[in-house]
């Protein structure tokens, strides 16, 4: 089993089995319901991407029972007349319940919004937590929301909003996901116009952008997001980091690990981002400190079906500077999570229907 916190001896290709990542959003779920911490959002929003969508053969609808994530490593698929495990029951429930976890909705969240917008203290709240398209029907409330998005392909997604009458309600959206949020009113003859910014109020707080306003039928929220690739040690190894962009875990295609000592901003600065017909999305990396490097091609690893990859980069002893401060969002700094005990009321939202991430 190895020390608590210690998984250097675990890449052996038994790791990672898709039982516990379902069971813990299950988990996750019901705590973000209970407290409102955004912390528990952030894994959801990790665990449908990197290992809920990956253990699924879209050939096939078979399941992995693991997940490999050490180097030269393939995906091992049921096979439909050979194998039967305990994570091919779980496959398909977790398959069927792709449409959850992506809106919550609560109508009272005293404290949520910040100071100065009292105003808006009581108005409805809704979080969207997973950028996976999909159509919100919250009936109690009137408020219908429909996500375009090909999250993490693109950056650039939109919200249409339908409502039977002018609503007020809040828009709550991971902080370190917003570059900007602009909201266009809907008019008759298609004709738009831009929300008065006194009608706005942003905010952020407890890791949410918060933006409220009065929202009219046919209104369109344009999300411009953004995505920081980010370096995640593996524990109880240094010498071992795993790429992520945003929330979605990236492979390196192939056999190729050797990514060497290496900060998040050379990282970020030798990364050369482009959108790839058969993956969606490819980040290639050439490793400044390997001496005669091979190109590192890094693709999201729920896309990767048969081919060899590998996720724990080699990075010899190089001292990573992990995330250590909060992004800016709007000009602003987001303040430190966290945790609200008491219970916000949040309720997972109905939806209408959705789709998985194109790739």
């Amino acid at each position: 089993m190895g020390a608590y916190g210690d998984l250097s001896g675990a890449l052996t290709g038994g790791e990672s089995e898709s039982c516990c990542a379902h069971n813990l959003s299950v988990i996750a779920r019901r705590l973000f319901e209970i407290t409102g911490d955004v912390t528990y959002l952030r894994e959801l929003e990790q665990l449908k991407f990197n290992a809920v969508i990956n253990c699924l053969d879209e050939r096939t609808g078979q399941s992995l029972y693991h997940q490999p994530l050490g180097v030269g490593v393939h995906k091992k698929f049921g096979r439909p007349y050979l194998d039967f495990w305990c994570c091919t029951g779980t496959g398909w429930e977790a398959g069927s319940h792709m449409q959850r976890d992506i809106w919550f909705h609560s109508t009272a969240v005293d404290g949520i919004v910040s100071a100065g917008a009292n105003a808006d203290a009581g108005v409805p709240v809704v979080v969207l937590a997973e950028l996976i398209p999909s159509r919100l029907d919250w009936a109690e409330a009137g408020i219908g929301l429909t996500l375009d998005t090909d999250w993490p392909n693109r950056t650039i997604s939109s919200i249409d909003v339908a409502v039977h009458a002018p609503t007020r309600f809040t828009l709550a959206l991971m902080a370190d996901r917003v570059s900007e949020v602009t909201l266009t009113h809907g008019r008759a003859m298609d004709e738009r116009e831009t929300a008065a910014p006194a009608d706005v109020v942003t905010t952020v707080r407890d890791g949410l952008y918060l933006f409220t306003a009065t929202f009219h039928d046919g209104d369109r929220v344009a999300l411009d997001l953004r995505a920081d690739v980010e370096l995640v040690p593996l524990p109880g190894d240094s010498t071992r980091q795993a790429v992520r962009y945003g929330n979605v875990l990236l492979a390196s295609l192939g056999g190729a690990a050797e990514l060497g000592p290496i900060t998040v901003n050379e990282l970020d600065a030798s990364a050369t981002r482009h959108e790839d017909d058969r993956y969606g999305l490819s980040i290639d990396v050439c490793p400044p400190h390997v001496a005669n490097a091979d190109m590192l091609r890094l693709v999201p690893i729920y896309a990767i079906a048969d081919e060899e990859y590998s996720v724990y980069l080699n990075v010899n002893d190089a001292a990573t500077a992990s995330a250590s401060t909060s992004p800016a969002v709007g000009g602003r700094t987001e303040s430190e999570a966290t945790t609200l005990a008491g219970g916000y009321g949040f309720h997972e939202a109905a939806i209408k229907d959705t789709l998985t991430p194109t790739h």
